[in-house]
């Protein structure tokens, strides 16, 4: 479960208890409404079973304090990180030094990029972390379209960046009871060829995903890895209005509904920063997909 600072003073620790250890687990992510890898991570680590708590630090991105934080904890300067101490181990030291001072001493092991951080979970708590799906052909299938998402869909990132404080849920709710359903095919008012390209490779992923395993996860029955790894663009698509095929619709929002996911959206609707150039990147009523 994570760990947060909002402790209420009726859970708070007697004096004669023992302290609650910290939590081997830290992740280092940023702002939970702009920031689509921060959410893989996240829901990586909140959905293992049975839950391992953890410690999120939220570093607000965009900021000129931002440089020097995420310095600090990772030489690529990109967030996800993942920090566990429960892994911890001396830092390997070129033969003979003495220049670090930390000779055999214990550091957490910094992860940083969701794939690294899926692949040390998996290997830290086998059988405990979101699954892959079952069956040869399957596995190859999710492993080759998380690989994809993880690489590719470069215009979709930039041109439909991570707003979840877009997503009207009034909105949502009025075009599932069929009170606003816009006839418009999304596809066809995107002017930028790459966009659309990448639109319609993305729905084509969900489509045959779901055409194979029946629903109402991309592979059936359990939400696996790849639900994890588009769960960001299922936001995005709701945020901008995509009109998309039944099928994709029904998981988009079995995403939203997803309670872990539900849960980062209730966070992110309450920060206070926000990033004026993603905000004015699109606004709900002039989203290049076409509310409805």
């Amino acid at each position: 479960m994570e760990s947060t600072k909002r402790a209420k003073l009726s859970q708070e620790t007697p004096a004669d208890a023992a302290p609650t250890p910290a939590p081997a687990l830290q992740l280092v992510i940023g702002n939970r409404n702009y920031s689509s890898w921060s959410l893989r991570a996240w829901l990586l680590v909140r959905l293992m079973k049975p839950p391992e708590p953890f410690k999120v630090t939220v570093l607000p991105m965009f900021t000129t304090e931002w440089a020097n934080d995420i310095q600090s904890y990772c030489g690529s300067r990109r967030v996800p990180v993942l920090l566990d101490s429960g892994a911890a181990a001396p830092v390997p030291q070129p033969p003979g030094s003495t220049a670090s001072g930390l000779e055999g001493v214990n550091v957490a092991v910094t992860v940083w990029d969701s794939v690294a951080i899926m692949n040390h979970l998996e290997d830290r708590f086998p059988g405990r972390t979101v699954p892959w799906p079952e069956g040869a052909h399957n596995l190859a299938f999710a492993r080759s379209i998380v690989a994809e998402m993880h690489s590719g869909f470069l215009a979709v990132r930039e041109k439909l960046p991570q707003n979840i404080k877009l997503i009207d849920p009034v909105a949502l709710k009025a075009k599932r009871e069929g009170r606003h359903v816009s006839e418009t095919d999304p596809l066809s008012t995107l002017d930028d060829r790459k966009l659309k390209e990448q639109v319609g490779r993305l729905i084509q992923i969900f489509e045959e995903c779901i055409r194979k395993s029946g629903g109402p996860w991309l592979f059936g029955t359990i939400f696996t890895v790849p639900d994890v790894f588009f769960a960001p663009v299922a936001l995005r698509f709701l945020a901008y209005g995509a009109r998309v095929p039944a099928a994709t619709d029904e998981w988009m929002h079995a995403i939203y509904q997803h309670e872990a996911v539900q849960d980062w959206c209730q966070d992110a609707l309450a920060e206070t920063q926000t990033i004026t150039f993603i905000d004015d990147l699109h606004s709900a009523a002039t989203s290049p997909l076409t509310l409805g």
